[in-house]
């Protein structure tokens, strides 16, 4: 039942806007990677968050791709993103630059 608690509070602390940036920098060192991916989704994380975030499993990638804030230069890494679910996500984000787009639709002929 504690550990249940624990996840919980963790969880309801990484998907809440309100969380300090602190919070969340301790939060994206989970061993849960359901609370980094929840962290990923957090619109106040920071790129630096973003960032490190976007080298983890490939569901926390994911959810840094759909990332509100989430910049066009990290978007641009993830359209070359080893998982096609993540490069698709990455090139349909609107902060996805033309240039990151096209790049995308590279890594796309260059799989296929």
């Amino acid at each position: 039942m504690l550990g249940i608690n624990y996840y919980e509070i963790l969880r309801s602390d990484a998907i809440d806007p309100k969380t300090p940036v602190e919070e969340l920098e301790k939060l994206a060192n989970s061993e849960f990677y359901n609370i980094r991916y929840y962290v990923a989704q957090n619109p106040n994380v920071t790129v630096e968050i973003l960032e490190k975030l976007s080298k983890d499993y490939w569901q926390v990638v994911y959810a840094v791709a759909s990332n509100p804030t989430v910049t066009d230069e990290i978007l641009r890494k993830l359209v070359q993103h080893n998982n096609s679910i993540v490069r698709k996500k990455a090139a349909e984000h609107p902060n996805a630059s033309e240039i990151t787009k096209r790049l995308y639709l590279m890594t796309i002929a260059r799989v296929s």
